[in-house]
């Protein structure tokens, strides 16, 4: 089965736990700022009190799934809802979300493997902090499953790993979770959506960095992508497959369209954006010039896709959620 990219993502909360609060609060200086930290010096069952008690997104991601009703009692297809996934931005909490925990083995109350045992949450990433002494038992964990990574501490270049690790394991966080949502698509599905191309993952990325973009839900099946950066100003990545232009086009809405706006997409040099819903049709014609804008061709492994990042079009209203930079 191909890769999908992560069906969502967001910045989340790092925890850090070690009995040392001067090495808790050196460790902290010399990590991205941009990170969000949450710290424990204090008791390491009150740490995982605190893990456990996050929501990993349980009721989020059943929200996400469900039995389509004429099919519940027949073979039990399930199917994505999309509309689902990106009210998550709605949610003030989801930036608290703990992502990855980075634990000292060497603790009074109980030691590092211990506590990554206690872990609730199976898509939170674990990293062990050992000395020289215990590198033997964390290469046993590793081995087992039961930590995600571990560095010790006298390494002379032990903050750049540690914050090489974290920003992996905050992408991985979503791309495990995601996993339980991407079984649902078919092979055919697979070839037709974007999410599982390469090329697609790259230039996406690229659009993130160069758009400063901190979090994205996917919209529906066929590519959309809503963006919001660190401020909350918003905007909508719109993907079409060229062979679902041609379906628009010869669509009965399409007979009452501007004649230059069937030109454009013709010529696929602009696309319709327009927002769907569970019933979606398309709209109107004589109003899909309100709904064109300028496209690129991505051409991936699969098939050839009219890709249009859009800002501000659906009047998102940015005081009915919280951006990351009010966090």
């Amino acid at each position: 089965m191909k890769s999908c990219m992560p069906f969502l993502y967001h910045p989340t909360t790092i925890l850090l736990v070690d009995d040392n609060a001067e090495f808790l609060k050196t460790l902290k200086i010399f990590l991205n700022d941009s990170f969000k930290y949450l710290l424990d010096k204090e008791c390491s069952f009150q740490a995982l009190e605190i893990l456990n008690k996050t929501s990993f997104k349980k009721n989020f991601y059943e929200d996400c799934l469900y039995y389509p009703e004429e099919e519940k009692y027949e073979n039990h297809s399930l199917s994505i809802n999309f509309l689902n996934i990106h009210k998550e931005i709605f949610n003030p909490d989801r930036f608290m979300e703990i992502s990855t925990v980075v634990v000292d083995y060497s603790m009074p109350a109980m030691n590092g493997v211990e506590f990554c045992q206690r872990i609730a949450n199976p898509f939170v990433k674990k990293i062990l902090l050992t000395g020289d002494a215990d590198e033997k038992i964390a290469v046993n964990a590793f081995n087992q499953g039961l930590i995600d990574a571990y560095i010790k501490k006298q390494q002379i270049d032990f903050p750049e790993i540690l914050e090489k690790l974290l920003e992996k394991f905050q992408k991985t966080y979503f791309s495990h979770f995601s996993k339980q949502i991407e079984a649902v698509f078919s092979p055919e599905d697979q070839e037709n959506a974007p999410f599982f191309s390469p090329k697609f993952k790259k230039y996406f990325q690229q659009i993130c960095e160069n758009k400063r973009i901190e979090e994205y839900y996917i919209l529906e099946k066929m590519g959309s992508i809503l963006c919001l950066d660190v401020n909350g100003n918003y905007g909508i990545l719109a993907t079409f497959a060229m062979d679902e232009i041609a379906t628009i086009l010869e669509s009965q809405e399409a007979e009452s369209a501007d004649p230059l706006v069937i030109e454009c997409l013709k010529n696929k040099t602009h696309l319709l954006c327009y927002k769907q819903n569970e019933n979606t049709t398309l709209p109107p014609g004589f109003l899909w010039k309100n709904y064109m804008f300028k496209a690129e061709s991505l051409v991936t492994e699969q098939k050839t896709f009219l890709c249009s990042f859009v800002q501000g079009m659906f009047n998102f209203n940015k005081k009915d959620f919280l951006s990351y930079d009010q966090r």
